[in-house]
């Protein structure tokens, strides 16, 4: 149901597509500014290279990196600390 499904996404942060031909995966993440979404920022590649796993360290990479751009945007949905929570620093 695609109400469940938004409301997975509106928690993880996160959007992971993968369309069943092609062996084509997305990864994506809002951008935020004053509240509303004003862009996107996804990852594509492989289902070989992209992992679906909402926790893999590149996911996590990407929610941070949109963290940090909605962040330099002025006031956001999601907490630029919560972001950096689930990387582990480099």
């Amino acid at each position: 149901m695609l109400t469940v499904e938004l409301a997975a996404i509106r928690d993880a942060g996160l959007a992971v597509n993968t369309p069943e031909i092609h062996g084509v995966r997305t990864i994506a993440a809002p951008v935020f500014s004053d509240g509303r979404i004003v862009a996107v920022m996804a990852l594509v590649g492989t289902t070989a290279t992209i992992s679906d796993d909402i926790s893999s360290a590149t996911a996590k990479a990407l929610k941070r990196v949109a963290a940090e751009l909605s962040d330099q945007f002025g006031i956001h949905d999601i907490s630029l600390d919560d972001a950096q929570n689930d990387v582990a620093p480099a």
